[in-house]
């Protein structure tokens, strides 16, 4: 009787899906056809060191394929010189220097802004009154009011509906959330979704579908820690299987509130594996275990951001290695092995560093080498600088050695270790007629280095649980870490 009382308690929760109901904002943005007409826009900007700016009424419009575009219209005259595509000369790279900035006022007073907005095309007649900007931008960001809301609230919203496991397969951490009921066009809508409800650090989590998109909602009543909104997303996009483009980011604060909307460069495919499968089962809760430590780490060891929007220098290499995924197998296995060279080196600096032991007689070598007279031949003279250079890298960790330091310590698998080293060596020579030999083999073997990748993150989050080891067939469960493998040391085939 208890547990059907406790079933039929329901945690229900305004969504304020849109507050601006005369001109809303995000149901167009994920439905594709969100158009803002403003009074004013302006678009500022360097072009080969001269200031311009161009104001006027103008639009934003959102496209399927070119982000947003922007039109303004300028009432004054075109010159010949400003007909003329702006940009530098070809083959060589815009600089940050001649990007344009927009701020704008729409129609309900609401401030839009944009930033590293580039070639700003005038269009009109020379000479005529008035004349045509366009240009286009992959962000824009609005401030408006949130209403009376307390606390604070922040919404990641994904175009499409990542799968979520019906209620049956979890026996607790779901919960039904009530949306808000709607008076639009003088008809009330209200819909009821099922969502998975998680803890993580000191906010309330909850990740559901509304209107065929996925969103991850956080409600807490303490202050938002900084690039809090990039930073879920980052935790989404390593824990949650699927396609996962942002479209809008929202974060209210109190009466005040911040949307940040992407039109995405394409839609997300489905290829590609995240660490746990793509039902977020069994057990139910590891993958919420998996974005709580991600999102924990990212927001506490925070990068050398130059923008508060930059990713995270651990999440530029799981987005680089999820947007290889559904290339060639050549792209796949060349990205792999970089972003585990790169995590390597970046976040495991000490591991692997050879001892002072090591060091003292590598010295030794080389002072001997050093000694050893050659006299005018010239190929002795190569050898002599060749060898002085290939003992003088011993004293230099690579990505080898921190890879035998983590397998002594029971953190990695040796398959997926293995897996890294021929796909490397492939790499590194652009010789994959070896792996051609057998398209299967070469699969297991980028999927071995796939789990090597995450398995590398679970070590620096510091998950335990459950993770789909994907260097096996049928993408079996194994539980992290792997074990320890004591007395192994790096082999001498070369990868270094």
């Amino acid at each position: 009787k208890g547990s059907l009382l406790q079933a039929k308690i329901y945690l229900v929760i305004a969504l304020q899906f849109e507050m601006d109901l005369v001109l809303p904002v995000l149901g167009p943005l994920l439905a594709g056809t969100l158009r803002v007409d403003c009074t004013s826009i302006s678009l500022k900007g360097t072009e080969n060191g001269t200031p311009k700016e161009f104001t006027g009424p103008g639009y934003i419009s959102q496209t399927d394929t070119e982000g947003f575009a922007i039109a303004i219209f300028v009432a004054g005259t075109l010159s010949p010189q400003e007909v003329r595509r702006p940009g530098g000369a070809p083959g060589t790279l815009l600089s940050g220097s001649n990007c344009f900035t927009l701020e704008a006022t729409d129609e309900l007073n609401r401030n839009w802004r944009a930033e590293n907005i580039s070639m700003c095309a005038p269009e009109g007649c020379v000479g005529a009154s008035g004349y045509v900007v366009r240009a286009t931008c992959w962000e824009v960001v609005t401030q408006r009011p949130s209403g009376s809301m307390e606390g604070f609230s922040l919404e990641v919203w994904s175009r499409g509906e990542l799968p979520l496991p019906p209620p049956h397969h979890t026996s607790r951490g779901l919960l039904s959330l009530v949306e808000q009921p709607e008076n639009y066009a003088g008809r009330w809508y209200g819909t009821t979704v099922v969502a998975n409800t998680f803890h993580s650090d000191g906010f309330d989590f909850a990740l559901f579908h509304h209107h065929g998109n996925t969103c991850v909602r956080a409600m807490g009543k303490q202050p938002w820690p900084p690039n809090i909104g990039s930073r879920v997303w980052e935790s989404m996009l390593f824990a949650l299987a699927g396609p996962l483009n942002w479209s809008a980011i929202r974060l209210a604060e109190g009466a005040n509130e911040e949307l940040r909307m992407r039109s995405p460069r394409r839609q997300a495919t489905s290829n590609g594996n995240p660490p746990i499968l793509s039902h977020l089962y069994p057990p139910p809760h590891d993958t919420w275990q998996i974005f709580d430590r991600y999102l924990q780490y990212v927001l506490r060891a925070q990068p050398e951001a130059t923008h508060p929007w930059q990713l995270h220098s651990l999440s530029t290499q799981v987005f680089s290695v999820r947007n290889s995924a559904g290339a060639s197998l050549e792209t796949q296995s060349l990205a792999l092995t970089v972003a585990v060279e790169a995590v390597l080196k970046r976040f495991f600096p000490e591991l692997g560093k050879p001892t002072e032991t090591d060091i003292a007689a590598l010295d030794n070598m080389l002072n001997h080498i050093k000694g050893w007279k050659y006299g005018d031949n010239k190929i002795n003279f190569c050898l002599k600088e060749r060898a002085l250079s290939a003992i003088g890298s011993f004293k230099k960790t690579s990505a080898s050695d921190r890879l035998y330091a983590l397998l002594s310590l029971g953190a990695i698998s040796k398959a997926g270790l293995d897996a890294w080293k021929k796909l490397r060596n492939a790499a590194n020579h652009g010789e994959w007629s070896s792996r051609r030999s057998n398209y299967q083999e070469w699969i297991e073997q980028i999927g071995a280095v796939r789990t090597l990748f995450h398995q590398l993150i679970f070590r620096l989050i510091g998950y335990t649980g459950t993770y789909t080891d994907y260097g096996t067939r049928g993408y079996l469960l194994g539980r992290y870490p792997p074990g320890n493998t004591a007395g192994v040391s790096p082999s001498s085939d070369g990868a270094g």
